[in-house]
């Protein structure tokens, strides 16, 4: 047990609350264009464990703010199958802004398409699998403009996707005993746009 608050009370550190989404969008486990604000304290993080479709009309923000490093309970997991979303190159399927980290936790998920894009502007969007990424053809923007920010492989896989880093600096990270391989150039809208490669995993 960890002790916030101290002497009021205890509190458990590193957990996981679950949840889902039927439960809090009446049933319909369907997210239309608003912003889902998702702040974690006292390193805790939120789970949502049921599947869940992206509006094709409207692109959500996901802004989640709280713990970032790796070795910490991830703000934000969403571990069932996320599908839907917008499709073609000029859409954004979904934004990930806050500081915080957002986990697709899912290696079926199927959502976007097309090129859709899955725009990250803020803290970690981190993935395990190349599934959970989505379709095949969707590309991961960098937005983030921090080199301590960006996108967190969790597991060994390869991606045919294309990364566009889209702003002056942002970050790939592997975790450690994991393999990342990029099998399509990276895409750089800037010239001579930096980035950070932080790992303690390897990078190919």
């Amino acid at each position: 047990m960890g002790t916030t608050r101290f002497p009021y009370f205890t509190t458990a550190l590193n957990k996981t609350i679950q949840y889902r989404w039927a439960d809090v969008t009446n049933g319909t486990n369907q997210i239309a264009g608003q912003a889902i604000t998702i702040t974690a304290a006292d390193q805790y993080g939120l789970e949502m464990t049921d599947n869940v479709a992206l509006s094709n009309s409207a692109t959500p923000t996901f802004n989640v703010s709280g713990a970032t490093a790796s070795t910490q309970v991830p703000a934000f997991t969403l571990s069932g199958v996320v599908s839907g979303g917008r499709t073609g190159a000029t859409n954004t399927v979904f934004t990930k802004s806050g500081n915080g980290t957002l986990v697709l936790g899912n290696a079926n998920n199927t959502f976007g398409g097309g090129g859709s894009i899955i725009d990250l502007t803020g803290g970690y969007l981190a993935a395990g699998s190349d599934g959970a990424l989505g379709n095949s053809a969707n590309v991961v923007r960098l937005s983030t403009n921090s080199a301590t920010q960006g996108f967190r492989a969790t597991g060994t896989f390869a991606t045919n996707r294309t990364i566009l880093l889209n702003a002056a600096s942002s970050s790939i990270e592997v975790t450690a005993g994991n393999t990342l391989t990029l099998n399509s150039a990276s895409g750089c809208p800037r010239p001579r746009t930096p980035y950070s490669r932080t790992t303690a995993g390897r990078w190919l």
